[in-house]
């Protein structure tokens, strides 16, 4: 198994989840459309481009690929865990920051 592939959705899922709940905690304005293009550009085009993974950053597209015949057991385990850890991991920051 590939582990920069799962430090690449580790990585990937912990940035966008963190992206997120600091935009949704302190914006004043919760404008969708700005916080889509802040995630897509500092967090999915660097992990494609370094980790040369097709990110999955959530486990339902993770679970979606399994079902598909694209994952195997393996992955979908390893990938499922670090997209939970990597989530869990941005909460666990936010607390830090607060």
């Amino acid at each position: 198994m590939d582990y920069t592939k799962i430090l690449a959705e580790f990585l990937g899922t912990y940035i966008m989840c963190l992206i997120f709940i600091l935009y949704l905690n302190y914006s004043k304005t919760y404008r969708f459309l700005e916080m889509i293009t802040v995630i897509f550009f500092s967090v999915i085009i660097p992990v494609v481009i370094f980790y040369n993974h097709s990110y999955d950053f959530n486990p339902s597209i993770t679970l979606m690929l399994y079902f598909n015949g694209t994952r195997t057991n393996s992955e979908l385990i390893a990938y499922t865990s670090s997209q939970l850890l990597g989530a869990l991991a941005a909460y666990s920051t936010l607390n830090l920051i607060k």
